[in-house]
């Protein structure tokens, strides 16, 4: 629901802020990676590459974290491990069971975090860095509480 300001103009709700100021980072991501020579990622497949540890995940793990069918997840990480972003480790009925980053993949992750890290630097420009710590404090602490 939008909220009205003190002069009676409609502002945009909490969601609509949040969504659109993540569709920016993301639009700066993808065309940092695209630049990089990484065009061939869907955000959904950039989405499971960030949930994967370093030491790897198992599949019943980032079904979970991703709140996706096991079967999708399946379909996602074979797509990834052909394109080279993964390597998927099989049990030994052949299942996939571990999916661990490639050097392909580290690459990918490496330039998202730059990437991220240059959009919070130019907002901590744009807002200050103790309005922008303030920010990141408070959306930390909303995490916490929607994600327990």
């Amino acid at each position: 629901m939008p909220h009205t300001s003190e002069a009676g103009t409609t502002l945009p709700n909490i969601a609509s802020l949040l969504s659109a100021t993540y569709h920016f980072a993301m639009g700066r991501i993808i065309g940092e990676l695209e630049s990089s020579g990484y065009s061939d990622l869907s955000k959904t497949q950039l989405h499971l590459l960030s949930r994967i540890e370093a030491d790897g995940v198992t599949v019943e793990a980032l079904t979970e974290r991703l709140h996706m069918a096991k079967q999708i997840v399946w379909n996602l990480t074979h797509m990834l491990a052909e394109k080279g972003y993964v390597v998927e480790e099989h049990e030994p009925l052949g299942m996939v069971s571990t999916v661990r980053l490639a050097d392909r993949g580290l690459a990918v992750m490496q330039t998202v975090e730059r990437a991220q890290r240059d959009v919070e630097a130019d907002w901590a420009n744009a807002l200050g860095d103790s309005s922008y710590a303030e920010v990141r404090g408070k959306l930390l602490e909303l995490f916490r509480l929607t994600t327990h």
